[in-house]
């Protein structure tokens, strides 16, 4: 998408299952450590575009 000048993203968790996969919960201490560790790989991937939205998944613990 960025080829064809999109220049604004947005990454959202907020319509996602509630609870994490057991080989996620083996790699991340909490949905919020998960979320944190993909966006930042999307927002490196995307070569550190200006504006990245994020919205995570309510209630994260």
């Amino acid at each position: 998408l960025s080829s064809f000048g999109c220049e604004y993203w947005a990454w959202l968790f907020d319509d996602i299952e509630s609870e994490m996969c057991q080989q996620d919960k083996d790699r991340f201490v909490s949905f919020a450590h998960a979320q944190v560790a993909v966006t930042n790989e999307i927002y490196d991937y995307l070569n550190k575009p200006n504006i990245l939205l994020f919205c995570p998944t309510r209630n994260l613990s």
